[in-house]
């Protein structure tokens, strides 16, 4: 969700009125999440730690408590304001994230919230 606000409303990349159904299918050609480790071949084992953007804030003072870095707090730029992601997708669209990104949801356990 925040990539498409955030595409639409501050870099109006999209105009205005661009649905949220209409960017999912371009977004889903991008390279999904674990492909992006292909290199480490599955093994997640080699990373000593993975950070997740929705515990974004407390993995990063985790990492900074890790190296001996002061504390800092992370900025929030370009904050959307929209209603929990779940509101956007019908059926045939959590299908769609769920086969394009099952290999991402199987490795790191996320499931579909529903609000």
């Amino acid at each position: 969700m925040s990539a498409f606000f955030f595409r639409r409303d501050y870099r109006k990349i999209y105009p205005p009125n661009f649905a949220f159904e209409d960017f999912l299918p371009e977004w889903i050609d991008k390279t999904p999440v674990w492909d992006q480790f292909s290199w480490f071949q599955g093994r997640l084992d080699d990373f000593d730690f993975i950070g997740r953007f929705e515990t974004l804030e407390k993995d990063f003072q985790y990492i900074c408590k890790e190296i001996g870095a002061a504390d800092k707090e992370l900025p929030h730029v370009y904050k959307t304001n929209h209603v929990h992601y779940s509101h956007y997708y019908d059926d045939a669209m959590v299908d769609m994230v769920a086969d394009y990104a099952k290999k991402d949801i199987d490795i790191f356990g996320y499931s579909f919230e529903r609000v």
